[in-house]
């Protein structure tokens, strides 16, 4: 009778501790994106960048590990839309998008998109979509620039590229009349000499918020919980602002208003 209560018990324990190894082991994510200065840059050790900084705390918080690739832009979107990876880096949000994957409620980074144009070749935009009367507008292939960009993206004639550096020779050679793109990838190319007959445009087409989103296969999923809720102690914490600040980069103080930040944010 002693020897089978002994054996129930370390039965129990056994299972208890099977348990426990399972619900601490680290899940291991299929993460993509694509390379966007500062954020994300292959080398050769392998992917780098803030974005990858910021999301290997994010699974030592969450108990989840990335295998990074970086691909073209539109390819590693339609593997999240086709529930073939799990993460997708550094992606807007816009309605469109928010069918094909689940954002975390917090960013990670902000940008300012802009038009860039020659400086030789006058040009006045005052935010409206009248003043870009039949203009050819480049913009990388698979980018988006916001849900305000979204709102006349139609109306444009946008011809579609497949780098930033591209888009900026058709502007020098004046096959096109503006680029459209976010500051942070633009601003560095634009200082080269290469460039230096192009100014960015004012005011700003908007300011953007980038996240990290998941395929829609871990909507409802615990681990989706918990990473937003780890992304949601970083950003409270300060944690994201510190890291944004070494970086480079701008990111709101914590006493931001993200509650009326994430409400109003796809309003154009």
């Amino acid at each position: 009778m002693r020897l089978d209560r002994l054996h129930q018990a370390l039965c129990a324990l056994g299972l208890w501790l099977v348990a426990a190894v399972a619900s601490a082991a680290v899940t291991e994510l299929r993460c993509v994106g694509t390379e966007f200065t500062t954020l994300t840059r292959n080398t050769p050790d392998g992917p780098r960048g803030f974005a990858l900084d910021v999301l290997e705390e994010l699974g030592k918080r969450a108990g989840f590990h990335c295998n990074v690739e970086l691909l073209p832009w539109k390819r590693a979107q339609a593997l999240i839309a086709r529930n073939e990876a799990d993460l997708l880096i550094g992606p807007y949000r816009t309605r469109v998008r928010e069918h094909d994957m689940v954002y975390l409620s917090r960013p990670f980074y902000f940008d300012d998109a802009l038009f860039y144009g020659l400086a030789k070749v006058p040009f006045t935009w005052d935010g409206q979509l009248a003043s870009l009367p039949r203009q050819q507008v480049a913009i990388v292939r698979g980018w988006t620039l916001g849900e305000h960009f979204e709102a006349f993206r139609q109306q444009l004639n946008l011809v579609e590229v497949d780098s930033s550096d591209q888009a900026l020779r058709l502007l020098l050679t004046g096959r096109i009349s503006l680029v459209a793109g976010n500051e942070r990838d633009f601003a560095p190319r634009v200082a080269r000499p290469e460039f230096a007959g192009i100014k960015p445009v004012t005011p700003r087409i908007q300011n953007s918020a980038g996240y990290f989103a998941l395929s829609n296969k871990w909507r409802n999923a615990p681990l989706f919980a918990r990473i937003n809720e780890a992304m949601l102690q970083m950003v409270s914490s300060g944690y994201i602002l510190e890291a944004s600040r070494n970086a480079g980069l701008s990111f709101p103080d914590t006493r931001f208003d993200w509650a009326a930040y994430v409400a109003h944010e796809l309003d154009n």
